[in-house]
């Protein structure tokens, strides 16, 4: 948690900070989101394929990655996607599978990817933490006269 002292004492840092969380934010909301978005409307078709081959790996803060390879067929023709998920993964477990009909290379596994409304919803939260990091530095930079 930041400390209003250190805000008072660097508001400049603090402004800098705030404008690039709103910029990353930004990003999320229009960049990556949108091309989320793209990628999971092309993905009309679903099957459901298996974990297989999974391995635990400690994550350096706590808790587990799960690396596997996700094995789905579509028209007879077997697909294997190595795959990350941090929540835990079972030998032989069924995943949901979304793919592209045109080209079942194209997928999304909706269980261990974040859909474009999550990602829009973290780039408000950045905006909304930047917005209240950047004000409170110009009310203190105003306060101060170092405008």
């Amino acid at each position: 948690m930041m400390r209003i002292h250190t805000i008072k004492r660097y508001p400049v840092r603090y402004l800098v900070l705030g404008i690039v969380f709103i910029i990353f934010g930004l990003l999320l909301i229009f960049c990556l989101a949108n091309s989320k978005e793209k990628h999971w409307k092309q993905c009309t078709d679903e099957v459901y394929g298996k974990a297989v081959g999974i391995t635990r790996t400690s994550r350096p803060r706590g808790g587990f990655n799960y690396d596997f390879t996700l094995e789905f067929e579509v028209a007879g023709r077997k697909y294997t996607e190595k795959c990350t998920s941090s929540s835990e993964v079972k030998e032989g477990e069924s995943m949901r599978v979304l793919y592209d009909p045109d080209d079942p290379t194209v997928y999304v596994v909706p269980v261990i990817e974040a859909s474009p409304l999550m990602t829009r919803m973290t780039g408000g939260v950045l905006i909304l933490i930047g917005l209240v990091i950047s004000v409170k530095a110009l009310v203190i930079m105003r306060r101060s006269k170092t405008l």
